[in-house]
């Protein structure tokens, strides 16, 4: 692996990197997370900025959010879901588009996000279909979902307890 990372394999390096974060080499991860990157790959683009985010590598150049925004300007969804959270905490109109762009590009965080979006406003139609794509792909969804179905089928077998034409029994 590490002499397709020196060949100059972006993928190599990404994966040579992940490697030396799991050896405790955060420096020389850095360095191949960095040569990656700058060939263009999101995937080292976006652990670059959770590397700096968490504290796995030092950010001595102020450079969390750069590698961030490199990854959601080649529309990887992960990225994209990040950002639209640190956009939420500042109240920008743009954090949900950013959540949309990310479910758009098969973010199931985003997907589930958004889901539970429409839900909390009682958009329980255009909740659906997020909750049901993010099912296939996050747990925590999934779980929401029979959540959501079952909630809705009580509402429907009560709805029809109500509207049934059939007569009732007298209860005295």
């Amino acid at each position: 692996l590490r002499f397709k990372a020196e060949d100059g394999n972006a993928h190599a390096q990404y994966l040579y990197a992940r490697r030396l974060l799991e050896d405790d080499d955060p420096e020389e991860a850095e360095h191949w997370l960095k040569q990656s990157g700058a060939k263009g790959n999101h995937l080292a683009m976006h652990m670059l900025y959770k590397c700096y985010r968490d504290g796995k590598i030092k950010d001595r150049e102020g450079e969390k959010m750069r590698y961030l925004l490199m990854a959601v300007n080649k529309e990887y969804g992960f990225a994209e879901y990040e950002y639209s959270k640190i956009l939420a905490k500042t109240k920008s109109v743009m954090a949900l588009e950013y959540m949309r762009q990310a479910s758009r590009h098969g973010c199931p965080m985003a997907e589930y996000a958004i889901g539970k979006y429409f839900l909390e406003r009682g958009g329980t139609e255009d909740a659906l279909p997020e909750l049901e794509r993010a099912a296939s792909k996050y747990t925590w969804a999934r779980f929401y979902l029979g959540l959501l179905y079952f909630y809705k089928l009580v509402q429907l077998k009560n709805l029809n307890q109500f509207c049934s034409p059939q007569p009732r029994k007298n209860c005295f």
